[in-house]
């Protein structure tokens, strides 16, 4: 009489036979996975150290548990197997010896496979969550499953992890009972949204295969901006938003919380109208300039321009290093081709005014009148002038949203911030300042119905979503790649969002990191520049717009600390960061 298989020998066989029918078999080769217990040991410090170290001992205890009654013969074997399978969920609860592998009805001879159902295989649970933000840099990956992994099937070519431009970020693979672990070999690319996919082919231990899972998470901005954020708050604009139409009034980009900038005009009627201002900074040895981002919803029709969905325009404030003062402005705005860039200089900065591409030259307090004039810092000859809040007179325009300069008349023949006494006198507008919080205004008045605004950072909040195009993204396509001006510093080589959503496609607002100084009016001479340099590369832009080598300023002294840079000390889109070193500081 033949001898019955032990439960051991039947389950191996039911496996195989499972694997065999028809699920792909993986390649025979050595795979990423490791020990738990390598795991375990490799550094407490790793974000899933303990996970690994329990799981070491668990299977440790199971391998001892095996080891030892494998002293007592093929049937005590079995029965420490049956007792680990059904310990942890996964099978039938154990019986002593071979006992439940065969069935006493049947003839002696007649053996009856274990019972061992098909268990789905789903993913359970993910480290970081999908759609998490603020993500160390030095955090790991782990994936929890509904049942056991097959510990081959979790592999570099069935698990996909990519940062900026589809690349793929190294490193190591672990599958360990039901969890599958990945650690990076370097840092998390910063500000940016990785993307993981979870393959078909990788498969339970019973040759399950997942279906295709994708996950995706944000990781935290560049560290000690503190300094920057307190200059974004000191030089923040006061704005006079002129409304006609609800469509006037500031908001967020993601004033509904998706991220999705093709909704925002629906949703727009179910919000807050809470206004929301975005900031960021670059920093070269000799200036730092601090950009300015105001968003709406959409744009109505008004000449020049044409009605849109999700409108942009912006402005950039100049801050000399030395004295801690603002000495240069610029706006943007566009319409079509028409993208302009308009520049005022304080008379205290001493820049060469000899270029023709700035439009006026005036007193620091009035280009940059104090928040708060009683405050001594603001005082005349103050030794602390540098603590001193100043705001420049902002001016929004209804329906096309230009930006503009309250104390400028702007252009009549460009129709381009046209602004007179008695278009003052008949206008209704929303004053908006720099506060802690933002709620929705008042209705305008001509005398200026006041409000706040919060300020937020560009570099954690817009720059991460950068590459998300499509019907559930911010952009129309990422297509556009900034190609610098000649023997500038480079920046992303893959394709970003330049054009936000707009079912409309007749125009179309652009981020900042896709502003150009290219103006389609006849009226304003210009200097071509690429598109992006404004927030890539402000400081040749202005360079430029100085009058350069020809009769722009002086090239930076590094012994007197006196001169214009243009070398970057911090500039997070080009991934320049010397701060510390000591031509910065």
């Amino acid at each position: 009489m033949a001898r019955p298989r032990s439960a051991f020998g039947s389950l191996a066989l039911i496996l195989a036979l499972l694997a065999s029918c028809g699920d792909p078999p993986l390649p025979a080769k050595a795979t990423d996975a490791a020990s738990a217990a390598d795991i375990a040991s490799a550094s407490d410090s790793w974000p899933f150290a303990d996970a690994a170290k329990e799981i070491a001992t668990l299977d440790g205890a199971a391998d001892g548990a095996v080891d030892a009654a494998s002293q007592g013969g093929a049937e005590t074997v079995d029965g420490a197997i049956d007792a680990a399978i059904g310990a942890d969920g996964q099978g039938d609860t154990a019986a002593p010896g071979d006992a439940g592998s065969v069935d006493s009805a049947a003839p002696a001879d007649t053996v009856k496979p274990a019972d061992v159902p098909i268990a789905e295989f789903t993913l359970v649970s993910s480290i970081p969550a999908d759609g998490a933000a603020d993500i160390a840099l030095d955090s790991g990956l782990a994936w929890k499953f509904s049942t056991t992994v097959k510990p081959e099937s979790a592999v570099s070519y069935t698990i996909s992890v990519q940062g900026p431009g589809n690349t793929a970020i190294p490193g190591k693979f672990t599958a360990s009972g039901d969890m599958v672990t990945f650690v990076p070999k370097g840092p998390l690319p910063v500000a940016s949204r990785i993307d993981v996919v979870l393959g078909t082919l990788v498969q339970s231990n019973q040759g399950v295969p997942l279906s295709e899972t994708k996950l995706h998470f944000y990781t935290q901005p560049w560290a000690d901006l503190q300094k920057y954020h307190a200059l974004a708050e000191q030089f923040a604009p006061q704005i006079r938003q002129a409304v006609a139409t609800p469509a006037d009034y500031l908001r967020a980009l993601d004033f509904d919380g998706d991220w999705n900038a093709w909704d925002n005009p629906a949703d727009a009627k179910a919000f807050l109208a809470a206004a929301e201002v975005g900031w960021t900074a670059v920093e070269t040895r000799s200036h730092v300039y601090l950009t300015y981002s105001f968003y709406w919803p959409q744009r109505t029709a008004v000449p020049p321009g044409v009605g849109f969905d999700n409108d942009i325009a912006g402005a950039q404030v100049v801050v000399e290093r030395k004295s801690g003062q603002p000495v240069a402005l610029q706006t943007f705005f566009k319409a079509k081709a028409d993208e302009q860039a308009w520049l005022w200089l304080t008379a205290e900065s001493g820049f060469p005014v000899k270029s023709k591409y700035f439009r006026a030259v005036l007193p620091r307090d009035q280009l940059f009148p104090p928040a708060d004039a009683k405050v001594a810092a603001c005082q005349p000859g103050a030794a602390d002038a540098a603590q001193c809040k100043r705001r420049y007179p902002a001016y929004l325009t209804a329906g096309n949203h230009q930006s503009c300069l309250w104390i400028d008349k702007g252009e009549t023949l460009d129709a381009q911030c046209v602004l007179n006494d008695y278009l003052k006198s008949q206008l209704l507008w929303v004053v908006y300042a720099p506060g802690a919080a933002a709620k929705e205004p008042g209705q305008p008045t001509n005398a200026g119905t006041p409000a706040d605004y919060t300020l937020r950072p560009l570099h954690s909040a817009w720059w991460p979503h950068r590459e998300e195009a499509g019907l559930d993204g911010l952009f129309a396509d990422t297509q556009f790649i900034y190609a610098p001006p000649t023997g500038r510093p480079l920046g992303p080589k893959y394709g970003i969002g330049s054009r936000l959503a707009n079912p409309q496609d007749v125009d179309f607002g652009r981020p900042p990191w896709a502003w150009r100084w290219k103006p389609g009016t006849f009226s304003s001479s210009y200097y071509d520049l690429p598109r992006g340099v404004p927030l890539f590369d402000p400081a040749h832009l202005l360079y430029q717009r100085l009058g350069g080598a020809t009769v722009g300023p002086p090239a930076w002294d590094p012994a007197t600390k006196n001169g214009f840079s243009q070398d970057y000390c911090f500039n997070p889109y080009l991934g320049i960061d010397a701060r510390q070193t000591p031509e910065c500081q």
